[in-house]
């Protein structure tokens, strides 16, 4: 996949040094369109775009991992690092800079629930994110 940086956490950096937590596992990237449809009896339905401009959306799954078993202190490890940075985001709404390399948005509030999954076995930090994410409009 590709490097994806969320505000100042970049997975899959090329900077840094192997082994370095992997880039992400799935990305999806889209605009909701608001499109109205109106059931005309006997007539052809209707449909009515309801606004011109809209959102983008971002939806990543990433996973912190122990950096390819290499046994390196805990708490030096990338994927810690990583973990510890992701639980701290996951805290606010933000907003957010969520940028790959053919994608970019300055300003992203994370939406809905952020979620963390674990797999029994595995290090604490050990696991799959999937993070939603909102272009902030303001007005």
């Amino acid at each position: 996949m590709t490097k994806v940086t969320i505000d100042d956490i970049v997975f899959d950096d090329p900077d840094q040094d192997i082994p370095r937590n992997p880039g992400p596992l799935d990305i999806e990237w889209w605009y909701e369109h608001r499109v109205q449809e109106y059931k005309i009896s006997g007539y052809k339905d209707m449909t009515q775009a309801t606004s011109n401009e809209v959102l983008l959306h971002c939806r990543i799954t990433i996973r912190t991992t122990e950096t390819g078993g290499v046994k390196r202190s805990t708490k030096a490890s990338d994927g810690y690092l990583k973990f510890r940075a992701l639980q701290r985001l996951i805290k606010s709404a933000g907003p957010y800079k969520v940028q790959t390399s053919l994608w970019e948005c300055d300003e992203m509030y994370l939406k809905g629930s952020p979620k963390f999954r674990q797999i029994a076995g595995e290090d604490d930090w050990v696991g799959t994110w999937t993070l939603e994410f909102v272009e902030k409009y303001d007005g």
